[in-house]
């Protein structure tokens, strides 16, 4: 069986896996046949791309008697393929056995090289970015000799692993050296080099040279999986740059693709998706993300089929139909929960709870509250549990009201009885007046009426009771839900207002710059900056996620301080902030930037004892941008990131604008001409930069 199985590897391997897996499932033959036949079924596995079925053939084959090269495979197998689960659990589970091979496998050492660089791999996949770092770097140590190959294969991963940490410089020359060893080992360009110049370039934000470095590789004549990827990072650089229409159609390339090719593209889909949803098109997005889910549900990706899983929810929320949504939100945190993704799992939070008030369903947003407490205690802000603390009251006054209704029932009941008795003793003194000489019966019913005046006094000051306490408990619903609906409009973290909030004001000021327009009575233009934290990854790395926190909340401090009464300060996303500033012309943003840079310097944070310089790099832009014209707010964000980028180019610490050209005194004049990037606008004429002001000591 083994000899077929071996034959059949090259050519089919799916065939190999049908035709040797009964046999070994049996455990036909000895020991060691079982473990050869297990070995060779493992390649066929993974040659099939049926990564799921190599790994549970592999955990059987875990305490085989091997020899050191059955190990080897063994390992280098299950390092290849053990990313699939979705857990960074498993790769560190793994990572006794690849090292070792250090001392159990002493040559071929580039094949031991060739493990530790796929295990480097899975890391990365899974995104533990130090840990990847860690095995491709022992990858290469590992080497016999250099330039050999794993010079060529492993320092992509270590650029990446740099990449993904803000060491762009440390990231560029480890592909340069990658460069270096193919030119030594006199290989051809693959399309894979140079898409992952293209992920690099991608990476440090530079999405000019990820347009060029992707077309050339699509030149080289990649594979169709190669080429998906390849098409997907040139959409993600055409929507960066502001070309959206150029970003729709090169998705829509990647996606015939993998049509035509009868391949399965989730990320394509996915990035589909994604640019609709930032064209305020949830129903048009939400067919391609559950098509995305499905795929990835079927190649075992439980992290991005996690990933997917909220952002259909979020479509759902943003159509209106929240219920769906919380069940689709629901599916998604058990989903990170399987691949012990932390912070997903705390991205994801925030919205299940937002979704969940919108409902009115306080009391399952209680216990998602205490769970994310739980999670991330160390980083919970005072704004969390004041919200907790919200819902728990949210729920007592609803306990209360019920009370209160229960009581008024009784209170209506009672006042029934009072009417009754009224009329009773209305009938009573009738028939009173008409025997006056009966004196016992007239003593009787005065003794009477004294005891229902009693009572009716008494039922009067209860109600009188029960009405002030209605009172009193509507007041208290009334602050409960003005604070709730403070607390949906505002970040955790920074107690900032959050990017809802922030989209939501942008909306209105665009009614009321459209109104004014009308009246040929334009509105003042609003200075729009994008605030971004220079280096912010290296303070996680450094000092750890809760130092970020804290990062975050001290630099949300600086721009409350240089803000002005009338300004809106928005946390965007991440370590990005959004400043508007109503009426405020251009002129204004160098005076901004240095505010904020004085407020830095003078207010250090200090972490551990430790003084830790931070700085910022602002893009400026006007909304509306041309004199006259209606304006498009997300135009006016776009051109504000596109100047935040160039005064990261200028070295950071520095501030870069966009103002109206002098070209077009009232800007483009078609919607195809809005859809180009910025530098074709600049081009044009209709955008003049402003300057890049680097930091000066």
């Amino acid at each position: 069986m083994l000899t077929q199985v071996e034959r059949l590897l090259q050519r089919d391997p799916d065939a190999a896996l049908h035709l040797g897996l009964p046999a070994w499932q049996a455990g036909t033959g000895g020991a060691a046949a079982h473990t050869a036949l297990g070995l060779a079924l493992m390649q066929a596995a993974d040659g099939a791309k049926q990564r799921r079925q190599a790994l549970a053939i592999g955990a059987q084959l875990r305490h085989d008697e091997m020899t050191p090269s059955q190990r080897l495979a063994w390992t280098g197998f299950m390092a290849a393929d053990v990313w699939t689960t979705g857990k960074v659990a498993d790769v560190r589970a793994l990572a006794p056995d690849v090292a070792a091979l250090d001392a159990e496998v002493a040559d071929p050492r580039d094949a031991v090289a060739e493990v530790w660089r796929r295990l480097a791999a899975s890391y990365l996949m899974l995104e533990d970015w130090n840990a990847g770092l860690h095995a491709a770097k022992h990858a290469l140590a590992m080497a016999p000799r250099h330039p050999d190959r794993i010079d060529y294969t492993a320092n992509p991963l270590i650029a990446v692993a740099y990449a993904e940490q803000d060491e762009l410089p440390q990231a560029i020359a480890a592909m340069m050296a990658a460069d270096r060893a193919r030119k030594a080992l006199r290989l051809p360009a693959k399309p894979l080099m140079l898409q992952n110049f293209s992920a690099l370039f991608m990476a440090a934000h530079n999405w000019k040279e990820a347009i060029v470095y992707g077309k050339r590789a699509l030149a080289a004549h990649p594979q169709p999986a190669e080429r998906i990827s390849i098409l997907g990072n040139l959409g993600g650089a055409y929507q960066k740059l502001g070309n959206l229409p150029e970003a729709m159609a090169t998705y829509r390339q990647a996606l015939a693709v993998a049509r035509s090719n009868r391949l399965e593209a989730p990320g394509t889909l996915n990035n589909l998706a994604d640019l609709l949803q930032h064209q305020h098109k949830p129903a048009q997005a939400l067919p391609l993300l559950r098509q995305a889910a499905s795929e990835y549900a079927r190649t075992g990706q439980i992290a991005n089929e996690a990933t997917t899983d909220s952002n259909i929810g979020e479509a759902l929320a943003s159509l209106g139909q929240r219920a769906q949504a919380a069940r689709i939100f629901d599916r998604s945190l058990a989903l990170f929960a399987r691949a012990d993704i932390v912070q997903r799992r705390l991205e994801l939070y925030p919205r299940m709870i937002d979704n969940l008030e919108a409902l009115g369903r306080y009391r399952e947003a209680l216990p998602l509250f205490r769970a994310y407490v739980k999670l991330h205690d160390e980083h919970v802000s005072v704004t969390s549990r004041t919200q907790i603390a919200g819902l728990e009251s949210t729920l007592e006054l609803e306990r209360k009201q019920t009370e209160l209704a229960r009581a008024q029932r009784e209170h209506e009941a009672q006042q029934a009885e009072l009417a009754r008795a009224k009329v009773h003793e209305q009938h009573q003194r009738l028939l009173a007046y008409g025997m006056l000489g009966l004196l016992a019966l007239i003593t009787a019913l005065a003794a009477w009426s004294l005891r229902v005046g009693r009572q009716r006094r008494r039922l009067n000051q209860a109600l009188a009771a029960k009405n002030a306490e209605i009172e009193a408990q509507h007041r208290d619903l009334a602050r409960l839900n003005a604070a709730i609906r403070r607390q949906s409009e505002e970040d955790v973290l920074t107690g900032l207002h959050n990017r809802r909030y922030g989209q939501d004001w942008l909306e209105h000021e665009a009614l009321a710059h459209a109104r004014a327009q009308r009246r040929v009575d334009p509105i003042a233009p609003t200075l729009l900056a994008l605030v971004d934290l220079d280096h912010f990854k290296r303070i996680n790395d450094n000092w750890g996620h809760a130092a970020g926190d804290q990062a975050l909340v001290h630099f949300a401090g600086i721009l409350r301080a240089c803000a002005r009464q009338s300004d809106v300060l928005v946390r965007w996303g991440g370590e990005e902030f959004l400043w508007i500033c109503p009426a405020t012309p251009m002129a204004e943003a160098a005076r901004l930037f240095a505010r904020v840079r004085e407020r830095l310097q003078q207010r250090k944070l200090v972490i551990a004892g430790h003084d830790v310089h931070l700085t910022a790099s602002i893009g400026f832009s006007l909304y509306p941008l041309w004199p006259g014209a209606e304006g498009d707010w997300a135009l006016s964000l776009r051109i504000a990131d596109a100047a935040l980028y160039r005064a990261k180019s200028a070295g950071r610490d520095s501030w870069a604008g966009f103002g109206a050209g002098s070209s077009i005194a009232t800007g483009p004049g078609s919607a195809d001409a809005l859809g180009d990037g910025v530098d074709a606008l600049e081009a044009q004429g209709w955008l003049v930069a402003l300057g890049s002001t680097p930091a000066t000591g």
